[in-house]
């Protein structure tokens, strides 16, 4: 069955969007690490290939070039996308093509919290 979204998030994130009302999105979760490796990307896409949207968060990404990667391959999937840039807002600017960017400047619980009320 096609998921309406997946959700896309560095491993870093997954006990705090755990405690959020992310948790309850009927979807499809996938985890990486801060730089993940191609075999990622390809699972990343393909989570994207079976969904209608994805959700991807982002943690330091200006300092994480494989994670940089990761984004634009579910950009190039064409499925529309919300990033959410937590921690270091700064990143987002190089994702433009997102169809919806939410920053945070922390990574804490009630900052996901905040970004699952403006998504």
């Amino acid at each position: 069955m096609k998921k309406a979204i997946v959700l896309l998030a560095p491993k870093i994130l997954r006990t705090d969007i755990e405690q959020t009302r992310f948790s309850q999105i009927e979807s499809d979760y996938f985890f990486f690490n801060l730089n993940p490796c191609q075999d990622k990307y390809k699972k990343a896409q393909e989570l994207a290939q079976n969904t209608s949207s994805c959700a991807c968060f982002c943690y330091g990404v200006w300092k994480n070039p494989q994670q940089i990667t990761l984004i634009q391959s579910l950009l190039k999937t064409k499925k529309p996308l919300i990033l959410l840039s937590v921690k270091d807002p700064i990143g987002a600017h190089l994702f433009s093509d997102a169809d919806a960017l939410i920053t945070t400047f922390s990574p804490a619980i009630v900052s996901i919290k905040a970004a699952y009320e403006k998504m």
